[in-house]
């Protein structure tokens, strides 16, 4: 069956519309991880067609000094996201620091997305908001996630689609609805993805 993306796309935002009309999330913002990555990047485009930008806070959390930090930046600009930065390296220093005897990998590569987590709740909870998760189906299916990290989120928009169709409806929103050539914007739609942790991309795996 071919990928409608029109169709997709629409009804993504109009579940997002829905979701903040329930009484028990109207009048909240929609908290999400900007990494500068594909996926928070849709995300956030998705979250800004159907609730305006004013709706939308960007949290940015590098470990240390990241070098798609500069990404990360450049979207919340773009779109005009209210813009959080919080820097989790002594976080993790301390965490790795009571754990050093262990120095096992399933729990030092894995805390920095944990930890992403536990901010997010805790600007939602100072903001009136929803954290929005970013995960997609492929990564779901796979199992490349974090159990109580990137996996935990009160709504997910792209959980059900596919790194191929995600790319569509970035181009989708920015082509069509917008009628933007950002060219920069349109490279971080298709970002080679990783996961932030290892160094190397998904693809490389």
């Amino acid at each position: 069956m071919s990928f409608n993306v029109k169709k997709e796309t629409e009804n993504i935002i109009n579940g997002i519309k829905l979701y903040f009309a329930r009484p028990e999330n109207m009048g909240h913002k929609a908290v999400l991880g900007i990494s500068g990555g594909k996926d928070s990047t849709v995300t956030a485009m998705l979250l800004v067609a159907a609730l305006g930008p004013d709706r939308v806070i960007g949290v940015r959390m590098p470990q240390g000094n990241q070098s798609d930090l500069s990404d990360a930046r450049y979207i919340c600009d773009y779109l005009k996201l209210e813009p959080w930065e919080i820097n989790i390296d002594n976080i993790c220093k301390e965490f790795y620091k009571a754990f050093s005897e262990k120095n096992d990998d399933r729990i030092l590569t894995n805390a920095p997305s944990r930890i992403r987590t536990n901010i997010l709740y805790s600007i939602a909870a100072v903001n009136n908001g929803r954290v929005i998760g970013t995960s997609n189906a492929c990564e779901n299916f796979v199992g490349y996630v974090t159990k109580g990290g990137d996996t935990v989120s009160d709504f997910n928009p792209l959980s059900h689609y596919l790194v191929s169709e995600i790319y569509k409806i970035g181009d989708y929103i920015l082509e069509e609805l917008w009628n933007d050539e950002d060219d920069f914007l349109s490279e971080l739609i298709h970002k080679i993805p990783d996961d932030g942790m290892s160094g190397i991309s998904d693809e490389a795996k």
